[in-house]
């Protein structure tokens, strides 16, 4: 409680109640008559939630998470009184910092990083701007960081994960815009980044539905934040496939990516390495165009897909007999695999063979209705949040392996240098694996084994 000017008081442990004669800077537990009333009041948040008296390594997210909950508490007394932090920061005297919160920091640098769970690490940025970049805490805010960066910092590899992959979607703001705007973050290529990115903003407008008023009235603006971020991705180091069939599906790029934009992105990615190097120099007035010719992101360790799919003998004899019955085209799917910002899956269909052509002068054979071709293929889609697109054109390099009984090994290989997925068609062969006789037992041994065939998918290029 002040004594001497208001009589307001703000502490997590007592609530906010409003006093007499506000004066410009919210009072509380340890106020000082001078200027000097933010860091005493960040002192008190931190000693109240007794976060100097936690030992090293017990640094929790109940913890952190009470102290951003009473900073914000603090926030909200600020717009009570019609002022910003910002203001607020420019009143006090930055050079007098507490001790507790040194210390506090101190023992939240010797909390193994292997203990710092990424709960806590969310907790801290959403803490307020004016403490994440305080003196005291800075060791804080750094270490979240490097959490961060353990974690997310080969977007490939975490996008391959799909429990890492919800985790990135479940990030707060700052996090998200702090991955995309660092170099340090490795991809395959910016595809990578854009689909990350266009599938959070859809995660974050479904929870825009549920926010509290507080994070309303203290979070960034909705639609402003998610134009920074676009602003963030690189469009020069877009695959063609992505630039021409996939940016115009992801409506936060459509107030970015201009006809200015692209233009710049065109001519930063046409450019020979002495071109690309003199825009990298460029003084530019838009931070805009500083994105637009920056250099390429850290290189990820995965920069080719390999992936196997184990299908029952029994399953595939079940869509054989269905194909026989109906006359209708039967498919399934492999789990899908990312990479590159595509998703890929392998496809087995059962279809009506081809037609044999009848030579000079010969009536046509008919097919015999028994008579079944398994096609075996990849498809690539691009997944954003619960939409699915299809490339119109993709160029890749791949190849397709079945594994063989009696060698143990995939040796039976189907190489293509150069392949295109058009459409929902996919690249493949028919007749894969060779067998014009489902029916006779023999056959199937070279591949079935156990009851189970095991194909490979490698895809080593994809544009």
């Amino acid at each position: 409680m002040c004594p001497k000017v208001c009589g307001l008081r703000i502490c997590g442990r007592h609530g906010l109640a409003s006093g007499h004669n506000p004066h410009p800077m919210p009072c509380g537990l340890m106020h000082q008559p001078c200027g000097n009333n933010v860091w005493p009041e960040a002192r008190t948040v931190w000693n109240t939630a007794g976060l100097a008296m936690v030992p090293p390594g017990s640094l929790s997210i109940q913890v952190v998470g009470l102290c951003a909950s009473q900073l914000r508490m603090f926030a909200m007394a600020y717009l009570a009184l019609g002022l910003s932090i910002a203001n607020s920061c420019r009143c006090c005297n930055a050079t007098t910092y507490a001790a507790k919160p040194s210390a506090t920091a101190l023992r939240f640098a010797e909390t193994p990083m292997e203990d710092l769970s990424l709960e806590t690490v969310c907790a801290i940025f959403d803490w307020p701007g004016f403490l994440q970049d305080a003196e005291p805490f800075k060791g804080v805010t750094a270490k979240a960081w490097s959490k961060l960066l353990e974690m997310f910092g080969d977007l490939e590899v975490a996008w391959q994960d799909r429990s890492r992959r919800q985790q990135f979607l479940e990030l707060p703001y700052k996090a998200v815009r702090k991955l995309i705007a660092s170099d340090d973050v490795a991809v395959s290529s910016e595809n990578t980044i854009l689909v990350a990115l266009a599938e959070w903003v859809e995660a974050s407008n479904r929870r825009q539905l549920t926010t509290d008023v507080t994070a309303l009235l203290l979070g960034p603006q909705h639609g402003t934040s998610h134009r920074e971020l676009a602003e963030l991705v690189r469009l020069q180091h877009l695959t063609p496939t992505f630039l021409g069939s996939v940016l115009k599906h992801v409506s936060i790029m459509n107030q970015v990516a201009t006809a200015e934009a692209l233009q710049a992105a065109a001519r930063y990615a046409t450019g020979n390495e002495a071109t690309r190097n003199k825009l990298h120099n460029m003084p530019n007035r838009q931070p805009r165009f500083k994105v637009l010719y920056s250099p390429p992101r850290a290189r990820s360790v995965v920069q080719r897909l390999e992936f196997t799919w184990v299908l029952e003998l029994q399953t595939v004899k079940a869509m054989i007999d269905q194909f026989r019955n109906t006359k209708v085209t039967v498919d399934r799917y492999s789990e899908p695999h990312y990479f590159n910002g595509f998703q890929w899956q392998l496809v087995l269909q059962v279809l009506e063979p081809p037609a044999k052509q009848p030579a000079a002068g010969q009536a046509a054979v008919s097919t015999p209705a028994a008579a079944v071709d398994v096609f075996v293929g990849t498809t690539a889609r691009i997944q954003i949040g619960g939409s699915q697109h299809l490339p119109d054109v993709l160029y890749f390099q791949g190849q397709l392996a079945a594994r063989e009984v009696a060698s143990g090994d995939f040796t039976f290989v189907n190489r293509m240098e150069s392949g295109f997925v058009c459409g929902t068609a996919g690249w493949g062969f028919r007749n894969f694996l060779r067998i014009t006789d489902w029916d006779n037992e023999a056959a199937l041994r070279r591949f079935f084994y156990d009851g189970k065939i095991h194909l490979r998918c490698n895809i080593d290029q994809c544009e």
